[in-house]
């Protein structure tokens, strides 16, 4: 059951995402239900209430299958995958509160200015040595 909190802890302490949701997103939030960055909003909040014992993620708990379908609480799952569909359902959310489809520029999410980044490569010619360089957006980098 631990391999989740660490997760959600570790999103806790990342001031970019802490800075938006407290100040922008809870004001423009119109999900009906379950909201992720919300919920990490709430949670945030509770953790810093001075003297708190610990507290249990509990709204990630009761709504794990609208993170990822195929997560069942007490069964052991891959916590980088919990990761993963918590930033794209966090992606999606926001999407749909600010009135976007979901086949617009994801790239340009307050989530993406975050976790995100930019890549580029370069390919240059070995005969007229002229350079080809394509920008590339990321939401993760594999280290391999």
């Amino acid at each position: 059951k631990q391999w989740y909190q660490r997760r959600v802890r570790g999103l806790l302490y990342t001031p970019p995402l802490i800075n938006y949701l407290q100040k922008d997103h809870v004001k423009q939030c119109r999900t009906n239900g379950f909201c992720v960055a919300c919920s990490l909003s709430s949670l945030y909040d509770t953790v810093h209430i001075p003297n708190r014992g610990p507290c249990r993620p509990s709204a990630f708990i009761h709504n794990l299958k609208m993170i990822a379908k195929h997560f069942n609480f007490g069964r052991q799952e891959d916590a980088h995958e919990f990761l993963v569909h918590l930033r794209d359902r966090m992606i999606q959310q926001y999407l749909h509160s600010v009135g976007k489809s979901e086949n617009c520029r994801k790239d340009t999410t307050p989530v993406h200015a975050v976790f995100g980044g930019r890549l580029v490569s370069t390919v240059t010619c070995s005969q007229c040595s002229s350079q080809s360089n394509t920008p590339e957006t990321f939401l993760a980098l594999s280290l391999d």
